[in-house]
């Protein structure tokens, strides 16, 4: 019959908390929605919009990394994203200093498209 693997509990862990981690990114934008409304000046409608965006591009961002990962392979596609992403924060920690303004729109935007990648 099959043989069991003993680490199959281990790899359950990790994806659950890898789940976790998700659902976390995807609904933490809902603690900063009011800060945006009143900074921003947003209306109740806008706000809707932000978050469907985010939403959106979250999960279209997650179907194109698993296509990609059953064209080249699961382990290829995370070995580029971890490598892209170690490369943006060498190049985050060198370009922050004090006083500065801080990252852009972009920047703040990146590691969401960084997770929506590494999911599949």
């Amino acid at each position: 019959m099959n043989a069991v693997n003993p680490r199959r509990w281990r790899a359950l862990i990790v994806l659950a908390a890898a789940q976790f981690m998700v659902i976390m990114d995807t609904s933490i934008i809902g603690v900063a929605l009011p800060d945006m409304q009143r900074d921003l000046g947003f209306s109740p409608d806008a706000l809707q919009w932000v978050f469907n965006a985010y939403v959106i591009a979250f999960g279209g961002l997650m179907l194109l990394g698993g296509r990609l990962s059953d064209l080249f392979g699961a382990r290829r596609i995370f070995t580029v994203v971890a490598a892209h992403a170690q490369t943006r924060v060498v190049g985050a920690c060198r370009r922050g200093r004090p006083g500065s303004a801080g990252p852009g729109h972009s920047e703040r935007a990146h590691p969401r498209v960084r997770r929506a990648r590494e999911i599949p």
